[in-house]
């Protein structure tokens, strides 16, 4: 026995001379394989043209690349439609719009609006705050071309999943400084840090907001922590919590994730959560009436 530990240890100790020797040789081989890892997952969630629900259309920006978005138009068209940019998950890093390509060709008539999904880029390519501005220009273009596209600006809600709520509320924040004020913003189970705290306490963090969040949060301790300093800044603030879901229902239980191999065993794709997420969605139409209501108000 003491001989198989001695030569066991001696492989090891082998294997990681050889792997520090190729890190040296080759620094970034870790970060490229990490790399590989979100593209794959980005990869996975990608749709062609002809499979796409959704146009897909690039969107100048001065001085910056061109942001791209899926765009959804409703059956039902009225002169001025209310919109929605709509962010999807992904934590930071993974995803792609064309994953809730079926989740927005639905709720473009069942919310009777025009549904932009924002395609913005992920972390590795680019810092934050890039992606809060890049969302922030899109806006900015749609309300200039707002009558090409039938839209009322000024009913346009900010919506985002996990990484694409915590960039809501920059974004909109960013807007207001430009002159535009969203109707409200949606988060769906955000992803929360310091920074958004901060928003509460200088007491400028966009309001209304309704967070949308499953009965077990991995971030259930800093939502906690998000809530009391929502309350403590007097920020307009709903907080919906769903019993018998796991995080991400609302975004997952659709064609996209209930077909990709990578997600066969996510807790949160299933017949049970699906219909509890259908009357999510309902309710959410409700949501944004209420957001207009206010707007009109004020």
């Amino acid at each position: 026995m003491g001989n198989f530990m001695i030569n066991a240890v001696g492989i090891l100790i082998v294997i990681w001379i050889a792997f520090y020797i190729y890190l040296k040789l080759h620094p970034r081989a870790f970060d490229q394989q990490i790399e590989k890892k979100f593209e794959r997952f980005r990869e996975s969630f990608r749709k062609s043209d002809e499979e796409r629900l959704g146009r897909r259309m690039q969107i100048p920006r001065e001085g910056a690349e061109a942001a791209e978005v899926n765009l959804y138009l409703p059956e039902l068209k009225q002169k001025r439609n209310p919109v929605v940019f709509m962010l999807h998950g992904g934590q930071f890093v993974d995803g792609d719009a064309d994953q809730i390509d079926s989740f927005c060709d639905r709720m473009k008539d069942l919310w009777d609006a025009v549904i932009i999904s924002i395609n913005y880029a992920k972390l590795d390519a680019h810092k934050i705050p890039y992606q809060q501005e890049e969302i922030r220009d899109v806006v900015l273009y749609f309300g200039i071309h707002a009558e090409e596209y039938d839209i009322d600006i000024h009913r346009s809600v900010l919506m985002g999943f996990s990484a694409g709520a915590y960039y809501c509320v920059g974004a909109a924040s960013l807007l207001e400084e430009k002159g535009l004020k969203t109707s409200g913003i949606v988060m769906c189970s955000p992803f929360i840090d310091d920074t958004l705290i901060r928003f509460c306490q200088a007491g400028i963090h966009p309001e209304p907001v309704m967070i949308i969040t499953a009965e077990k949060e991995s971030m259930q301790e800093r939502l906690d922590t998000y809530k009391e300093y929502l309350e403590k800044a007097g920020t307009d603030a709903e907080f919906k919590v769903y019993e018998g879901v796991t995080e991400g229902f609302l975004e997952h239980n659709n064609p996209e994730f209930e077909n990709n191999s990578l997600y066969k065993n996510d807790p949160s794709v299933s017949e049970e959560q699906k219909e509890i997420a259908r009357a999510c969605e309902i309710y959410l139409g409700q949501v944004f009436e209420k957001f207009f209501e206010k707007q009109e108000n004020v």
